[in-house]
């Protein structure tokens, strides 16, 4: 300020502002040569009159939400992230905490992952050291109360209501739980299903604490699970025949089954009874007797015959149920075959996009993993009781789109290694799996451009076997081939086809590979497509006929077919297979050969180079490059695990030379597709022809 003594001007000094909020008194022109702000006149640093620096930071709630607050302001259970931190990336997303999922364990986690566990409570900062994890549901059960079965529910004090869905295992739909009272020590209702028998029931519930929080005991996907005890009658068995067979509960006495059936039916023996199980380490069946006596293993098929039709029996157990957090039952796959068995008491899907794979820690739909060579093409259900005698390749069904309750089948594994196999845990409907399937449109069921299929009778049993041409086949196994399982122990007429593949040595036939089939379908290579066909039957003659249902000659705008014959190279013999009604052989061993003569040419359009899918694995897109020989229309798909189409690009006309195609790694909706195994699926079709091409992809985080 200015002050006036007399006739002499004094200057005062006044308040100049620095960074950091630091006030010093100086005169005007010190002020602004040290870098300060002047104040004006009349104003001192008393008080301080300099703006003060943000002294905010980002305050982490215990329910995970931020907002920006002084360190004095961010008290209680929050933690401050420090002076200057910002909510916009939401640092507390980071932090982790004690986690109290519903059975009462504490693990120390992130609020996301304490929520995707289900979680009841996340303490943020802390550790399970700090607090107490009270279980909201204690025991679960159900009383048979004299056939009036109700629910009985012990739940903590705080629960001050109870309600919850419920189902038969294995139902698709859920009914809500009747009321609950909550009585002494308990809460009950009425169970309000059907006796569950040995399917057992699948639920969850949901708990309100007095507070008004609403917990979850299990939730619709990953339901809990309670077992009931039961017994179920055996289906009938015919005499002198062999039938697969598992056990559709856990059975009380699967460790000393031979004793209980023996006190049953009496002991072992051609003329009594007999059971087996396929050992696929051993390539060889192995007896259920005195010194084996285990039998209806989980997830396992058993051969079991009498000479003699079987008293009526039953199996006794408690449900076979999956643990509470699996959708699916697991069932081991060595390598090489394996006899399944239906592990529920109920029809359970079989069809190759509803059965999974996991190899290691990857997971996808049988289908796929036949695609890749997983797994054998095709699921072989062994059924010469139920199957139509009329069907081509009875007594087999291929790829069944269900298994009953005590069945069996055929899965194969080709690698060196375990796998498991993924039965869902829910009861088949065809019509929906059908609809499920349709929509995997990158492997369908079998239908070849033709087929023929061939029937052998001897001593009385029946085989038969499918052969055809199709563009879209490769040379070796493939969707469209059959591998042959195992006989039954009761069986002696063989007849296989031997897949061919240039390089592999066979005893009769140099250029086969030593794998026998049930269907073989072959690209066609412009000339003769011929069938390594043997056949064993030591029993007695064989009987031969044949189908070949589709013309050989052009009739009504049909394109002309082959001339298909049956030779027979040792004596050189040569049968037409146009219309065979019966040829009969004696009975032994015979090596023959189906031939299609002059097959139509240009079936097959080529990719000039392999299909290249890179990088891989990626985490944002990926280039597809491929090389034509000659001009074509390309259809490209990408397919999840699970068989179902996320993305395609159809019916490009692409001239000949390289092509290189961006998938940016989103669906057909646009949104990105998450982690995991695709499948890229290149489809041509030109002038000379039509032939499918594929790869697989991974996608990282």
């Amino acid at each position: 300020m200015l002050l006036t003594l007399g006739a002499a001007y004094v200057v005062a000094h006044a308040a100049c502002c620095y960074e950091g909020g630091v006030c010093e008194e100086h005169d005007r022109e010190r002020c602004e040569v040290k870098g300060g702000v002047f104040q004006g006149d009349f104003k001192d640093c008393d008080p301080n009159p300099c703006p003060q620096p943000s002294r905010l930071g980002a305050c982490c709630a215990e329910d995970g939400s931020c907002a920006l607050a002084e360190a004095t302001e961010c008290a209680g259970e929050s933690i401050w992230m420090g002076e200057g931190s910002l909510c916009d990336a939401n640092p507390c997303s980071m932090l982790t905490g004690a986690c109290c999922a519903p059975d009462g364990v504490c693990a120390v986690v992130t609020r996301l992952e304490c929520r995707a566990r289900g979680g009841l409570r996340w303490a943020i900062g802390r550790t399970c050291a700090e607090i107490t994890c009270d279980r909201p549901i204690l025991h679960v059960a159900i009383d048979p109360n004299g056939g009036a079965f109700e629910w009985v529910v012990v739940a903590s004090d705080a629960i001050v209501s109870l309600r919850g869905q419920q189902r038969i295992a294995g139902s698709r739909a859920y009914l809500p739980i009747a009321a609950f009272s909550d009585g002494p020590g308990a809460w009950t209702a009425e169970l309000g299903v059907e006796d569950p028998a040995v399917r057992g029931i699948e639920y969850y519930l949901v708990c309100t604490t007095g507070d008004g929080t609403e917990t979850s005991f299990g939730t619709p996907d990953a339901p809990k699970r309670i077992a009931s005890a039961g017994a179920v009658e055996a289906p009938t068995i015919e005499p002198s025949a062999l039938r697969m067979i598992s056990a559709p509960l856990l059975a009380a006495d699967r460790h000393d089954a031979w004793t209980r059936l023996s006190a049953l039916f009496g002991p072992t023996g051609p003329s009594s009874w007999e059971m087996s199980r396929w050992d696929p380490t051993l390539a060889t069946y192995s007896a259920v007797d005195a010194t084996r006596r285990t039998a209806f293993d989980f997830g396992a098929a058993y051969w079991i015959g009498f000479a003699q039709p079987p008293p009526e029996w039953k199996l006794e157990g408690i449900s076979n149920l999956p643990p509470d957090d699996r959708s699916a039952f697991e069932i081991a796959l060595p390598p090489g075959w394996s006899m399944v068995g239906n592990p529920a008491a109920y029809p359970a899907p079989l069809d190759p996009f509803s059965v999974g794979i996991r190899d290691g820690a990857e997971e996808m739909s049988y289908a796929a993993a036949a695609e890749f060579g997983l797994v054998g093409s095709s699921i072989c259900h062994y059924a010469p009781n139920t199957l139509d005698p009329s069907e081509p390749l009875y007594p087999y069904d291929l790829a069944p789109r269900q298994l009953a309750p005590w069945d069996g089948c055929w899965i194969r594994n080709l690698t060196d290694r375990a796998l498991t196999l993924l039965i869902p845990a829910r009861e088949a409907e065809p019509a929906a799996d059908a609809a499920h399937a349709a929509d995997a449109a990158h492997v369908t069921s079998p239908d070849p451009r033709w087929t023929g299929s061939m029937s052998f009778r001897s001593a009385g049993e029946k085989v038969g076997v499918e052969f055809g041409v199709d563009p879209a086949a490769r040379n070796g196994l493939d969707w469209l081939d059959a591998p042959h399982p195992p006989l039954a122990p009761d069986r002696s007429l063989r007849a296989v086809l031997w897949a061919s593949e240039a390089g592999a040595v066979h005893d009769s036939y140099p250029s086969a590979r030593l794998e026998s089939l049930l269907r073989d379908v072959r690209p066609s290579n412009g000339g003769a497509v011929i069938w390594p066909l043997e056949i064993n039957a030591p029993n007695g003659p064989v009987e031969i006929s044949a189908t070949i249902p589709v013309p050989l000659s052009g009739d009504s705008g049909e394109p002309p077919r082959p001339r298909a014959t049956l030779r027979d190279p040792a004596s050189g013999r040569v049968w037409s297979l146009d219309g065979l009604a019966s040829l009969t052989l004696p009975a032994g061993d015979h090596h023959l050969e189906i031939r299609f003569e002059d097959a139509p040419t240009g079936l097959l359009a080529s990719i000039a180079h392999p299909l290249v899918v890179e990088p891989n694995p990626f985490s944002t897109g990926v280039y597809i490059r491929f090389q034509l020989e000659t001009e074509q229309r390309c259809s490209i798909d990408v397919f999840d695990a699970s068989g179902a189409r996320v993305w395609s690009r159809r019916d490009d006309r692409r001239t000949a030379g390289e092509h290189i195609v961006l998938w940016n790694g989103s669906s057909r909706e646009g949104s990105p597709v998450p982690t995991g195994a695709y499948f890229v699926r290149v489809e041509l079709v030109g002038a000379s022809g039509a032939g499918v091409t594929r790869s697989k992809v991974v996608k990282l985080r």
